[in-house]
């Protein structure tokens, strides 16, 4: 269950007091699962490769859609990588459009609860976060947006 303070809208800033040292807690190749069984994609346009949520079928027939990424955790920051090595990060300055894929040098994402041991096996979920507050599609739209009305809640599913 999500923690009542971001179910209230509030959350823990990343960077305030109390976060742990910036220390690696994972790397691994993982799938990334919404509550609703939905999977984060990425497929790539002229401008840029956009994240979203993707029916798993639909995910599966769409061969230029990336459905499998590399995954660090450092602290409670989120760095997510896709098969090009570019990184999903919040667009500097805009909350209302959608994350991509692409320069790994942007403002990272973060996570709350911050990573441990059932997260990373995939027995826990956790919140996607930016600094304008949680990750998550828009109403009408699967794209993740840097500042969600859709509270959502994610899964890891490591691959080995």
């Amino acid at each position: 269950m999500p923690p009542s303070a971001l179910m209230t809208g509030g959350f823990v800033v990343p960077g305030s007091q109390g976060e742990r040292p910036e220390t690696p807690v994972i790397r691994m190749r993982a799938r990334i699962r919404s509550y609703d069984g939905r999977v984060l994609v990425s497929r790539g346009t002229p401008s840029a490769a956009l994240a979203w949520l993707s029916d798993s079928v639909a995910a599966r027939r769409d061969t230029l859609a990336t459905t499998v990424f590399d995954v660090a955790v450092v602290g409670r920051s989120l760095r997510i990588t896709n098969a090009k090595g570019e990184c999903l990060m919040l667009t500097p300055n805009e909350s209302s459009i959608p994350l991509a894929f692409g320069s790994c040098d942007r403002e990272p994402l973060w996570t709350h609860p911050a990573a441990n041991d059932a997260i990373t096996a995939g027995e826990s979920g956790f919140w996607i976060l930016s600094r304008f507050g949680v990750v998550g599609p828009s109403i009408v739209s699967p794209l993740l947006m840097p500042r969600s009305n859709l509270k959502v809640w994610f899964r890891l599913e490591p691959l080995f």
